[in-house]
Protein backbone atom coordinates (compact mmCIF):
# COMPACT_ATOMS: atom_id res chain seq x y z
CA UNK A 1 0.00 0.00 0.00
CA UNK A 2 1.17 3.50 -0.82
CA UNK A 3 1.08 6.35 1.71
CA UNK A 4 0.97 10.11 1.34
CA UNK A 5 1.88 12.95 3.71
CA UNK A 6 -0.61 15.80 3.86
CA UNK A 7 0.89 19.26 3.23
CA UNK A 8 -1.26 21.32 5.60
CA UNK A 9 -0.06 24.54 3.97
CA UNK A 10 -1.96 23.29 0.89
CA UNK A 11 -0.42 25.79 -1.49
CA UNK A 12 -1.82 24.13 -4.59
CA UNK A 13 -3.70 27.29 -5.63
CA UNK A 14 -2.39 30.26 -3.62
CA UNK A 15 -4.62 33.31 -3.47
CA UNK A 16 -7.63 31.32 -4.72
CA UNK A 17 -8.63 29.03 -1.86
CA UNK A 18 -9.18 30.14 1.72
CA UNK A 19 -6.06 30.02 3.87
CA UNK A 20 -5.27 30.99 7.43
CA UNK A 21 -2.16 31.72 9.41
CA UNK A 22 -4.17 32.30 12.58
CA UNK A 23 -4.86 30.07 15.58
CA UNK A 24 -8.38 29.03 16.55
CA UNK A 25 -10.07 31.37 19.02
CA UNK A 26 -12.11 30.05 21.91
CA UNK A 27 -9.79 27.22 22.96
CA UNK A 28 -7.02 29.31 24.45
CA UNK A 29 -3.49 28.04 24.05
CA UNK A 30 -4.70 24.46 23.65
CA UNK A 31 -4.71 24.43 19.83
CA UNK A 32 -1.47 22.42 20.00
CA UNK A 33 -3.68 19.45 20.89
CA UNK A 34 -5.17 19.59 17.40
CA UNK A 35 -1.78 19.82 15.69
CA UNK A 36 -0.08 17.16 17.81
CA UNK A 37 -2.89 14.64 18.17
CA UNK A 38 -3.51 15.09 21.89
CA UNK A 39 -7.10 14.34 22.83
CA UNK A 40 -9.31 17.34 23.50
CA UNK A 41 -12.21 15.24 24.72
CA UNK A 42 -14.63 17.16 26.94
CA UNK A 43 -12.28 20.17 27.10
CA UNK A 44 -13.48 21.34 23.67
CA UNK A 45 -16.41 23.77 24.01
CA UNK A 46 -19.79 22.08 23.56
CA UNK A 47 -21.11 25.09 21.66
CA UNK A 48 -19.40 25.12 18.22
CA UNK A 49 -20.11 28.85 17.93
CA UNK A 50 -17.69 29.41 20.83
CA UNK A 51 -14.75 28.42 18.63
CA UNK A 52 -13.79 30.35 15.51
CA UNK A 53 -11.00 30.50 13.00
CA UNK A 54 -10.39 33.61 10.96
CA UNK A 55 -8.89 33.70 7.47
CA UNK A 56 -5.43 35.20 7.24
CA UNK A 57 -5.22 38.88 6.31
CA UNK A 58 -2.29 38.33 3.96
CA UNK A 59 -4.11 35.60 2.01
CA UNK A 60 -6.90 37.02 -0.15
CA UNK A 61 -8.37 33.70 -1.32
CA UNK A 62 -12.09 33.31 -0.66
CA UNK A 63 -12.94 30.08 -2.44
CA UNK A 64 -14.09 27.45 0.01
CA UNK A 65 -12.38 24.10 -0.47
CA UNK A 66 -12.71 20.64 1.04
CA UNK A 67 -9.46 21.25 2.95
CA UNK A 68 -8.44 24.65 4.29
CA UNK A 69 -4.70 25.30 4.12
CA UNK A 70 -3.18 26.64 7.29
CA UNK A 71 0.08 27.39 9.10
CA UNK A 72 -1.01 25.66 12.30
CA UNK A 73 -0.59 22.09 11.00
CA UNK A 74 -4.32 21.48 11.52
CA UNK A 75 -6.55 19.03 9.63
CA UNK A 76 -9.40 21.38 8.64
CA UNK A 77 -12.13 20.03 6.36
CA UNK A 78 -15.74 20.66 5.45
CA UNK A 79 -18.35 18.33 6.96
CA UNK A 80 -18.84 16.34 3.73
CA UNK A 81 -15.13 15.60 3.54
CA UNK A 82 -15.02 14.67 7.23
CA UNK A 83 -17.66 12.01 6.58
CA UNK A 84 -15.61 10.62 3.68
CA UNK A 85 -12.53 10.45 5.90
CA UNK A 86 -14.34 8.96 8.89
CA UNK A 87 -15.97 6.29 6.70
CA UNK A 88 -12.50 4.79 6.14
CA UNK A 89 -10.45 2.74 8.58
CA UNK A 90 -9.03 5.64 10.58
CA UNK A 91 -9.10 4.46 14.19
CA UNK A 92 -9.69 7.06 16.88
CA UNK A 93 -10.32 10.52 15.38
CA UNK A 94 -11.95 13.44 17.17
CA UNK A 95 -14.18 15.81 15.18
CA UNK A 96 -14.86 19.34 16.39
CA UNK A 97 -17.07 21.95 14.72
CA UNK A 98 -16.14 25.62 14.60
CA UNK A 99 -17.17 28.83 12.82
CA UNK A 100 -15.02 30.01 9.91
CA UNK A 101 -14.70 33.80 9.81
CA UNK A 102 -13.73 35.91 6.82
CA UNK A 103 -10.88 38.41 6.81
CA UNK A 104 -13.04 41.04 8.54
CA UNK A 105 -14.23 38.70 11.29
CA UNK A 106 -17.69 38.00 9.85
CA UNK A 107 -19.20 34.50 9.75
CA UNK A 108 -18.15 32.91 6.45
CA UNK A 109 -19.14 29.28 6.98
CA UNK A 110 -20.44 26.96 9.67
CA UNK A 111 -19.67 23.88 7.57
CA UNK A 112 -16.12 23.14 8.74
CA UNK A 113 -14.52 21.06 11.45
CA UNK A 114 -11.17 20.08 12.87
CA UNK A 115 -10.25 16.42 12.61
CA UNK A 116 -7.85 15.31 15.32
CA UNK A 117 -6.43 11.84 14.55
CA UNK A 118 -5.26 10.31 17.82
CA UNK A 119 -3.50 7.30 16.32
CA UNK A 120 0.30 7.75 16.50
CA UNK A 121 2.55 5.12 14.94
CA UNK A 122 6.32 4.83 15.07
CA UNK A 123 7.14 3.70 11.54
CA UNK A 124 9.83 6.09 10.28
CA UNK A 125 12.95 4.42 8.88
CA UNK A 126 15.53 6.42 10.81
CA UNK A 127 18.42 5.35 8.57
CA UNK A 128 16.83 6.28 5.23
CA UNK A 129 14.88 9.37 6.30
CA UNK A 130 16.48 12.82 6.24
CA UNK A 131 15.69 14.47 9.56
CA UNK A 132 16.82 17.83 10.95
CA UNK A 133 17.29 17.65 14.74
CA UNK A 134 18.31 19.93 17.58
CA UNK A 135 21.55 19.21 19.45
CA UNK A 136 19.44 17.28 22.00
CA UNK A 137 17.95 15.07 19.27
CA UNK A 138 14.50 16.63 19.07
CA UNK A 139 13.10 16.56 15.54
CA UNK A 140 12.78 20.02 14.01
CA UNK A 141 11.77 18.92 10.52
CA UNK A 142 11.50 15.76 8.47
CA UNK A 143 12.96 16.71 5.09
CA UNK A 144 12.62 13.27 3.50
CA UNK A 145 10.38 10.66 5.06
CA UNK A 146 10.83 6.93 4.51
CA UNK A 147 8.49 4.48 6.22
CA UNK A 148 9.21 0.93 7.33
CA UNK A 149 6.57 -1.33 5.77
CA UNK A 150 6.56 -3.90 8.57
CA UNK A 151 5.75 -1.18 11.14
CA UNK A 152 2.85 0.42 9.26
CA UNK A 153 -0.58 0.14 10.88
CA UNK A 154 -3.65 -1.11 9.05
CA UNK A 155 -5.12 2.38 9.05
CA UNK A 156 -6.03 4.86 6.34
CA UNK A 157 -5.14 7.89 8.47
CA UNK A 158 -2.65 8.24 11.29
CA UNK A 159 0.10 10.48 12.65
CA UNK A 160 3.80 9.82 12.56
CA UNK A 161 4.76 9.21 16.21
CA UNK A 162 8.20 10.72 15.70
CA UNK A 163 6.63 13.95 14.36
CA UNK A 164 2.88 14.05 15.21
CA UNK A 165 2.16 17.05 12.98
CA UNK A 166 2.71 14.76 9.97
CA UNK A 167 -0.54 13.20 8.83
CA UNK A 168 -0.23 10.04 6.75
CA UNK A 169 -3.02 8.96 4.42
CA UNK A 170 -3.28 5.61 2.68
CA UNK A 171 -3.81 5.38 -1.05
CA UNK A 172 -7.31 4.03 -0.29
CA UNK A 173 -8.24 7.24 1.57
CA UNK A 174 -6.60 9.42 -1.09
CA UNK A 175 -8.59 7.62 -3.78
CA UNK A 176 -11.83 8.14 -1.83
CA UNK A 177 -11.07 11.87 -1.60
CA UNK A 178 -10.34 12.03 -5.35
CA UNK A 179 -13.42 9.99 -6.27
CA UNK A 180 -15.58 12.41 -4.32
CA UNK A 181 -14.04 15.53 -5.88
CA UNK A 182 -12.47 16.81 -2.66
CA UNK A 183 -10.40 19.90 -3.30
CA UNK A 184 -7.20 21.52 -2.03
CA UNK A 185 -5.52 18.37 -0.74
CA UNK A 186 -1.81 18.65 -1.47
CA UNK A 187 -0.23 15.26 -0.89
CA UNK A 188 3.35 14.03 -1.18
CA UNK A 189 3.92 10.32 -1.71
CA UNK A 190 6.13 8.79 0.94
CA UNK A 191 8.68 6.05 0.22
CA UNK A 192 7.90 2.73 1.92
CA UNK A 193 10.66 0.09 2.29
Amino acid sequence: MRYFALATMAEGKPNEYCFTDRSPEGIGTRSYRLSDGVSFGADYPKNAAAVSLRLGDDYPGLKLASFIGNCGRLFIVDNRTSEIVLAQQVGNVEKFAFVLLDHKGRVYSRDYCFLNPLEHHQCMDEQRSDVLRTSKGTIIRVQKLVLTKSRLPLLDLFRLAEQPSIYLLSERLVQALRDNGCTNFVLDEVTVV
